[in-house]
């Protein structure tokens, strides 16, 4: 969002202090276009390292417990050898 209002305070800015022509505008347009790409792609790329975070964390935990529940059942296995 924070991108967009600079876009439009910049158009603005543009806008007061030079002369309207069709190229002028064009510029501004395309330049405006790049600005808010670029904005989309850094808001996309943070929201998949958050989203990728939190699959490693579930990843992790998954991993522990299964790591747990083998311990758990190789010293039952272990016990249960002995008798």
């Amino acid at each position: 969002m924070e991108a967009l209002n600079r876009i439009s305070r910049e158009s603005d800015a543009l806008g007061r202090t030079t002369a309207p022509s069709h190229t002028n505008g064009l510029d501004r347009a395309t330049r405006s276009v790049a600005q808010v790409v670029s904005a989309f792609q850094r808001q996309d790329d943070e929201e998949q390292s958050a989203r990728l975070g939190r699959k490693n964390l579930q990843v992790m935990d998954r991993l522990a417990k299964m790591q747990a529940h083998r311990r758990h059942l190789l010293a039952k296995l272990a016990s249960e050898y002995g008798r």
